[in-house]
């Protein structure tokens, strides 16, 4: 079904997208998330070790060792997703470097939009935890729940603003909302009773309730 609902949404909305950024704007877009994409082999395979060790100590019920899992993929993820966060940051202040300014314009939104697109890297890194442990105790609706729910939602905001003027700004930021909602969505599951109460802190591991 995630699937289909993505190929929907990729049909009506990239019309739009492309209308509303114009194609220079559209340009920096592509250019920029084809190197937020590289940034995503920075994992090194860990999500789908993650997958596998959680779902192999579920089964065993050792709590001990997914709250191992939980605080080593959070030792790993966190800091290279701040690292690469941080790199967009300091690159949007050399943005007048990047893109070429055309007359009487400013680039000054390119920069605040690095600037969102690094707090969009910073919540899929961290998200990647949470997806991994759905994944692992085999909470596919869920997962596929969240990622429908934050792709339709997304696309239902994105459309009227779009085409009423947004621009590359109004994009980033709706995409950086869903990947946040999404990602809350999934924590907010796992917490949930029905899966057996995992509590996620920074202070501490996950535990069952």
């Amino acid at each position: 079904m995630v699937p289909i609902v993505k190929m929907g949404i990729t049909f009506i909305m990239a019309p739009v997208i492309v209308k509303a950024l114009g194609n220079y704007d559209y340009g920096v877009w592509e250019m920029v998330f084809a190197v937020v994409g590289y940034m995503g082999m920075l994992d090194l395979g860990l999500a789908p070790a993650i997958v596998r060790s959680v779902a192999r100590y579920k089964a065993l019920h050792d709590v001990q060792k997914l709250r191992r899992i939980y605080s080593s993929a959070m030792a790993f993820f966190l800091p290279l997703g701040l690292l690469m966060a941080l790199l967009l940051v300091g690159a949007a202040f050399f943005s007048d470097h990047f893109f070429f300014r055309e007359p009487d314009a400013s680039t000054h939104r390119y920069a605040i939009f690095l600037i969102i697109v690094a707090i969009q890297v910073l919540v899929s890194f961290v998200g990647l935890i949470f997806d991994s442990f759905l994944e692992g105790f085999q909470r596919f609706s869920l997962r596929n729940g969240a990622t429908v729910i934050a792709s339709i939602g997304g696309a239902l905001v994105l459309y009227p603003l779009l085409t009423g003027g947004g621009g590359i700004l109004v994009l980033a930021a709706g995409n950086t909302v869903g990947f946040a909602l999404r990602t809350s969505i999934m924590v907010m599951s796992l917490v949930a009773h029905l899966l057996g109460g995992i509590v996620f802190g920074f202070g501490m591991c996950p535990s069952f309730l």
